[in-house]
């Protein structure tokens, strides 16, 4: 009896010192996280004891973090992965956390500092309005703005990953844009800007001294909640258009320009439709040289689809996969993923369901695909192309209003995989919008996310890897002066297979990026012009960022009633060209100088036409 009271005793002393240990009431959480070089991260515990006060001290790798004595750990500037937990201790023992697994993705380095990461954005649009090489941002804040609701921004790109606002006496911003846009309107060579926003829209027209001034005219007076924007020159006359989607207040519009920022608006009843439309893209889904548009809408609406028909009038396909089913549609992006030099397209859902990718099938239709991951994720969202790693296919990011950021990795087969994503997928929610830009020219794409409600915009520099790369941009003459609309495709041999890849300029994207990833040199470049105007070139080097000019287009017509003849010069506004003459195409001879005053001038000849061949070349 005395033996069996003794073990019951000791047992029940035993339980009772284990139960005055501290407990943790509230453990590392989320357990795993994901983040890119120089993220900043938090986590907190939280334990009880019956003995007095408790004591923290944090560890990571099992080694002591001096310090580290708080409930909360926060660690800035991340560089490297860690184990982490916490150690809490009373006047009896101690006891340990869960542990907190961190893992640090080098594929991008998080900017924390800068103006940019500092405020909430809704639109927001990249694009080099000082022609010195950088892509520039413009941001329209927000309600919500973590420094309060303040006017919209413009910031100029220093070159070094800084960036600085431009000044209100340059740029006069307004408030609250909701989507935005550059191309350059009037072709001088500066590029101009569109914001929409509630109420009357802002005109941007660049004065090219690095200032802005406000332009009325009748894109200025559309009143809707404008959520779309797009330029393109649906006409191909070598001025862009417009088309602005309204959520609420006005129907969508097209708007022409007629003579280099004389707008007047398209009288279309297939276009002019109040659906409540969140997004649209401009670009050739048919090959044939002009422009096409999708527009994505919501509140059980139809997505849109208009083929474009040859003269500038945009017709409404009905019987495409992409435009039968109603939705809550909320962005499209046009983008090769699978190198057949086709565009297909995604268009994401704003909630009540998923996202879908649509493959082109090179005939004028489109097929759903309908098992791959884009479409069959249980996600919705935002969506834009590019190619991240520099692999050679197009990876596509989803930014989502009310979840986690996604990154789609191309895996080269036509299928994707979601890519661990470092802070990407782990910072906060209210993604408005994104964009793949090269801010430091070093040919990887760098990644720009817009956030709303309080959450501050993301910014994440590529860090690069062991891939070539080609940027290309465009100068447009006898096409609009941003070669928005121009395509080019890119040649090369990639881990022994040859492989085109295809890029169409648009207002979102400015530069053509190609990945190339084993490739030392690209052995044909074309680019094919709005215009018409085709070109090519061969057996260039990778890795270095370059610019090509659209010839100008000379012409000659005889004159009535005599033997004189009348050229024409096709090109540049306010541009000079020194005409030559030859009769054996050899040796050219100085004939006149022609400086478009508009986009093309005409010189007439006052003598007879010689007897003898003569031909003529323009030179800018």
């Amino acid at each position: 009896m005395k033996v069996n009271l003794l073990l019951a005793l000791t047992s029940f002393v035993f339980a009772f010192e284990c139960g005055a240990d501290p407990l943790f009431t509230r453990h590392p959480t989320p357990r795993t996280n994901f983040v890119s070089i120089g993220a900043s991260l938090t986590n907190r515990v939280t334990a009880t004891t019956t003995n007095g006060n408790v004591q923290y001290q944090w560890h990571r790798d099992d080694i002591l973090l001096e310090g580290a004595t708080n409930t909360a750990l926060v660690l800035t500037n991340l560089q490297q992965s860690g184990i982490y937990f916490a150690r809490a201790t009373d006047s009896i023992g101690s006891v340990d956390s869960a542990l907190w697994v961190v893992q640090v993705d080098r594929t991008f380095t998080k900017v924390t500092t800068g103006p940019l990461v500092k405020l909430s954005g809704f639109a927001s649009a990249w694009g080099d309005y000082n022609n010195d090489g950088l892509a520039d941002l413009f941001i329209g804040t927000t309600v919500g703005n973590p420094t309060g609701t303040g006017a919209n921004g413009l910031y100029r790109n220093l070159g070094n990953g800084d960036f600085i606002a431009v000044p209100t006496t340059n740029f006069p911003a307004g408030t609250i844009g909701i989507s935005a846009a550059w191309a350059d309107y009037n072709n001088d060579g500066f590029l101009d800007l569109v914001v929409s926003k509630i109420g009357a829209d802002i005109v941007y027209r660049n004065l090219g001294d690095g200032s802005f001034a406000k332009v009325q005219n009748p894109i200025s007076t559309e009143s809707g909640v404008g959520f779309a924007t797009a330029w393109g020159d649906f006409n191909n006359d070598g001025l862009v258009d417009l088309f602005v989607g309204n959520e609420t207040g006005a129907p969508n519009s097209v708007y022409l320009n007629r003579d280099a920022g004389v707008f007047t608006k398209m009288t279309n009843a297939a276009v002019s439709v109040s659906v409540y439309t969140l997004g649209a893209a401009v670009a050739d889904y048919d090959n044939d040289g002009w422009l096409d548009l999708v527009v994505a809408n919501y509140f059980n609406n139809k997505a849109l689809l208009y083929h474009n028909n040859g003269s500038g009038t945009l017709v409404k396909i009905t019987n495409s996969p992409i435009t039968t089913s109603l939705g809550e549609f909320s962005g499209c992006a046009w983008g090769d993923y699978n190198n057949d030099g086709w565009l297909d397209l995604f268009i994401g859902n704003y909630r009540n369901g998923k996202n879908s990718l649509y493959q082109n099938n090179r005939d004028g239709t489109f097929s759903k695909m309908a098992t791959n991951i884009v479409s069959t994720d249980p996600y919705n969202g935002t969506g834009v192309w590019g190619d991240y790693d520099n692999d050679g296919f197009l990876d596509l990011l989803v930014t989502r209003g009310a979840g986690a950021t996604l990154l789609y990795h191309n895996s080269g087969d036509g299928q994707f995989t979601a890519a661990a994503t470092g802070s990407i997928g782990a910072d906060g929610l209210a993604g408005r919008g994104s964009a793949w830009v090269d801010i430091d020219n070093d040919g990887f794409l760098d990644l720009w996310i817009a956030r709303t409600f309080n959450e501050p915009n993301c910014l994440y520099r590529n860090n690069g890897n062991s891939n070539s790369w080609l940027t290309v941009n465009l100068e447009g003459r006898v096409s609009n002066r941003a070669a928005i609309g121009a395509k080019v495709r890119v040649k090369a041999t990639i881990r022994g297979e040859t492989h085109w890849q295809m890029r169409q300029i648009t207002g979102n994207d400015l530069k053509a990026n190609f990945g190339l990833g084993s490739a030392t040199n690209i052995e044909t470049l074309r680019i094919e012009w709005p215009s018409g105007i085709n070109q090519e070139f061969y057996n260039l080097k990778a890795r270095t960022n370059v610019t090509f000019v659209e010839p100008s287009r000379l012409t000659l017509s005889p004159l009535n009633g005599s033997n004189g003849f009348s050229l024409t010069a096709s090109g540049g506004r306010a541009i000079s060209y020194r005409v030559e003459s030859s009769s054996d195409l050899v040796n050219w001879s100085p004939f006149s100088t022609i400086t478009n005053s508009t986009d093309f001038s005409v010189f007439t000849n006052s003598v007879a036409t010689p007897a003898a061949s003569l031909f003529f070349r323009a030179k800018e």
